[in-house]
């Protein structure tokens, strides 16, 4: 395989030199990078999704939040958290400025 520039994903120099004629589209580093993208947004999903079953802590959370949006998941997170007594001041500092970032 003939090395290629690498725009950000690391398998996107060796899908281009297996297909010659890929190496002349400009567009192929863009449909890598916008998979990436896609990848870690639902990363963020399943882990917001994970997050709210831990702070509801019942074997019916994964129900209620299967199919809830993004939006819906960090809000209930946030309130959630907000309205948790046991954990520390620190703990749900921390919490809440993750789920900021997520909102960013």
């Amino acid at each position: 395989m003939v090395p290629r520039e690498d725009t950000g994903c690391g398998v996107v120099a060796d899908v281009l030199a297996m297909d010659a004629e890929w190496t002349d589209d400009p567009s192929v580093p863009l449909f890598f990078a916008l998979g990436a993208v896609v990848e870690q947004s639902a990363r963020m999903e399943w882990m917001l999704r994970r997050v709210f079953c831990s702070l509801v802590d019942s074997k019916y959370a994964a129900i209620i939040a299967g199919g809830q949006s993004m939006s819906w998941l960090l809000d209930n997170c946030k309130a959630l958290v907000k309205a948790n007594l046991e954990m520390t001041p620190e703990q749900i500092a921390a919490i809440q400025a993750a789920l900021t970032a997520c909102s960013a």
